[in-house]
């Protein structure tokens, strides 16, 4: 049976199917004894850390939960607050520092998911020894800090560093080749538009007015072997 004041949820939906269950047990059973019922019903309570709102009480051989609403209410106006609990001395650490360091553990997460399947995507290790291994790995976590500066100075555009970097990947020098020789007569820096500007800009940076030199032509592996099909 249910008190005047009663909040419903699923534990308290099993404790009244328990507690159903205990009084069709008194009605089969009239030797039963109503101490035997409330260690139990006292037991999952306790397992549940719910002894301190609920109660359990027997009249005439009926068992009843008891919620007392005053603490329900006092217990209420701590909803969706959390306690942090450290070992640290206040000398070391403050209450605001543990607090700040606390948050930080959900951007150490999300880094770690950012190297696993975001944007770095670090795996599948195509590495054999260990000294390329732990090489790829140092890449992998500059790269990362690289990635959080973007991010922090791109949060206020309202851009994501995925977005910043395709919009800045439009912005490109444009080269002007000789027609009989193919050799590179003049090289063009691009006019960056509204968006790009302010991406550089946050950095305290702007295009130069002269495109630099270019520098040694570096083929891969795979690009000398595609050359080779070709030729």
């Amino acid at each position: 049976m249910r008190s005047p004041i009663w909040k419903t949820t699923p534990y308290m939906a099993r404790m009244e199917a328990w507690v159903a269950k205990a009084n069709l047990y008194f009605q089969e059973h009239p030797g039963a004894k109503e101490s035997t019922q409330l260690k139990l019903g006292g037991q999952r309570l306790q397992k549940c850390k719910r002894t301190v709102r609920i109660t359990l009480e027997v009249k005439e051989r009926v068992v009843r939960l008891q919620q007392d609403g005053t603490l329900l209410k006092e217990h209420a106006k701590l909803d969706g607050c959390y306690a942090i609990v450290s070992d640290l001395p206040p000398a070391m650490a403050s209450s605001q520092e543990l607090h700040d360091r606390y948050e930080d553990l959900a951007k150490v997460e999300s880094g770690f998911r950012t190297l696993k399947h975001g944007h770095l995507e670090i795996r599948p290790w195509c590495v054999t020894s260990e000294t390329n291994t732990r090489e790829h790995a140092l890449t992998a976590m500059l790269v990362l800090k690289v990635r959080r500066r973007l991010q922090q100075a791109w949060e206020p555009l309202n851009l994501t560093v995925g977005e910043g970097l395709r919009e800045l990947g439009s912005c490109s020098i444009m080269e002007i080749y000789e027609k009989n020789n193919g050799q590179s007569v003049r090289r063009q820096m691009p006019e960056p538009n509204e968006l790009q500007a302010r991406l550089i800009g946050a950095f305290g940076l702007s295009l130069p007015k002269q495109a630099p030199a270019t520098g040694p032509v570096v083929v891969t592996r795979v690009e000398m072997q595609k050359r080779r099909k070709s030729a």
